[in-house]
């Protein structure tokens, strides 16, 4: 998807896929939160604890810009590369597993929250002029944002909408 023509379209789609991801969660008990497999050991709980964390790791490489600072991107001592990010991920999720549901959808719900009210405060400028900060290289904010937010909100989605297919399927075996 290119990047939205407007910050109240950006906004718009975060709220959209976000809005749908929830939507998705409304009947599923805290005990299937839970439940491993979504992916692989992950549980909902731990995805939503993923998407915070990625939405808590663009924050601070924005914060780091406007100061004029150069954020190592996607963490330090990570790349870009498939198998750091794999390490990376897995990290995060060793972070946060032992956190409880309440503590991870207190923070996923902070988070979006804080999410919003940064991007809210952007110029439709610095979204969308490639290269305002260096840490996006040749990019632009909004794609960065979108990777973060509204593009992340929409695999979670597809990941609750799988497990709940093979939920239902496993238990009417």
């Amino acid at each position: 998807m290119a990047d939205p023509l407007s910050k109240i379209q950006l906004l718009a789609q975060m709220q959209n896929e976000r809005q749908a991801l929830l939507d998705l969660l409304t009947d599923v008990s805290d005990e299937e939160m839970q439940q491993p497999g979504v992916v692989e050991a992950w549980s909902i709980k731990d995805v939503l604890a993923h998407l915070t964390a990625w939405e808590q790791l663009f924050l601070g490489w924005y914060q780091a810009g406007v100061r004029g600072e150069t954020p190592e991107t996607p963490a330090p001592g990570f790349t870009w590369g498939w198998k750091s990010l794999d390490l990376l991920n897995q990290r995060i999720y060793e972070e946060h597993r032992q956190a409880s549901l309440a503590a991870v959808a207190d923070a996923f719900h902070a988070s979006y929250t804080q999410l919003v009210a940064t991007v809210e405060a952007m110029t439709e400028a610095e979204l969308h002029n490639p290269g305002v900060y260096t840490w996006t290289r040749k990019g632009t904010l909004a794609a960065s944002l979108g990777a973060n937010s509204y593009n992340h909100y929409r695999w979670a989605a597809n990941l609750v909408k799988q497990w709940r297919r093979n939920e239902r399927l496993r238990r009417s075996i």
